[in-house]
């Protein structure tokens, strides 16, 4: 005859019940595990972005290297302009790419990491993105090309020769173009809009809309005039209103 064992109504040794405290602890040790974790995934992930927005620079520098081929050795003017005053423009250097068949794809101009530029006009309903034929868009790319370079409507108080104004120059003219600046991310001061433009000099009146974006990691990447794109650690540092500054990063002494 078998013999039934009792039951006592007392739990196992062996079962998984947790106590309150328990439970507790345990997700306490989850939450101080996911926050050590969650810098380095954020780190990660930018990185990746950054990694993509160099990406899309050597290929506008592959675009220069192929337009200044063509056309005798000259940098891109930086706008449409026809006008030698600074401020009046049409569009910008990114649109003659387009027209002219060197960087048709306006998404090659958008890092990733610049969304945080809430101007329509750049990431919203009426950028480039959205309206790729319309040529006054091309002026919010986030960015910004070395206007000294394009020339257009700088003054001879640049170090042009007279009369060199309203024209490129030529990257011959650069001494050491691999520390000279081609393009790099931009911004505007009130951080909502890209631009298609850096400048280095106040006088020129638009140091508030032209300034470079530190914006990966609090570094910028930046299209060297030798093709070779590099981050800078606080890049934006390169635009103060020195005469030494300019000629380092911006003319190397044309």
């Amino acid at each position: 005859m078998k013999k039934h064992a009792i039951s006592t109504g007392k739990k196992s040794r062996n079962s998984f019940n947790f106590t309150l405290i328990e439970l507790l602890v345990v997700i306490a040790i989850i939450a101080i595990l996911a926050a050590m974790l969650l810098p380095a995934l954020n780190q990660a992930r930018e990185k990746a972005k950054q990694s993509d927005c160099a990406s899309k620079m050597k290929q506008i520098g592959l675009a220069f290297a192929n337009y200044q081929l063509d056309q005798n050795d000259y940098f891109l003017p930086y706008t449409g302009a026809t006008s030698g005053t600074v401020n009046k423009y049409n569009t910008s250097w990114a649109w003659i790419f387009r027209t002219s068949g060197y960087m048709t794809n306006p998404v090659m101009y958008f890092c990733p990491t610049s969304k945080y530029l809430t101007s329509q006009y750049t990431w919203g309903g009426n950028n480039v993105l959205v309206h790729p034929t319309a040529a006054s868009r091309y002026l919010y790319i986030p960015m910004g090309y070395n206007l000294i370079l394009g020339a257009n409507g700088i003054s001879t108080a640049w170090g042009l020769p007279a009369g060199s104004e309203m024209n490129p120059i030529k990257v011959t003219m650069l001494k050491k173009p691999s520390q000279v600046i081609c393009i790099a991310d931009s911004q505007t001061k009130s951080r909502k809009w890209g631009t298609f433009e850096i400048i280095a000099r106040s006088s020129v009146g638009r140091d508030n809309w032209s300034m470079m974006d530190d914006r990966h990691n609090d570094a910028a990447n930046i299209l060297w005039t030798d093709g070779h794109v590099k981050a800078v650690k606080n890049g934006s540092k390169l635009l103060p209103a020195t005469t030494a500054t300019q000629k380092k990063y911006y003319t190397r002494n044309l």
